[in-house]
């Protein structure tokens, strides 16, 4: 499990933590947790705009690779 805790440090760098807003599978978020371990993965909770229900979203590894690079090419 240290392999999964280790990413969701890795993606709280990269911007993923409460409070943050994000665009994802057609819809607007706002994330209301840190990174978390989820079935081998890792996930954050948030709300949309349109459902203020708060729901798990499992993150995938290539959205979060390209919002990496996004971010390196910024600075």
């Amino acid at each position: 499990m240290q392999v999964v805790s280790d990413s969701c440090a890795k993606i709280r760098n990269l911007g993923f933590k409460a409070s943050m807003n994000v665009s994802m599978y057609g819809e607007r978020f706002e994330i209301v947790s840190d990174p978390f371990d989820e079935a081998g993965g890792v996930a954050v909770r948030a709300t949309c705009g349109t459902n203020p229900e708060i729901r798990t979203l499992r993150l995938r590894i290539a959205i979060l690779l390209g919002h990496g690079l996004n971010k390196e090419k910024q600075q």
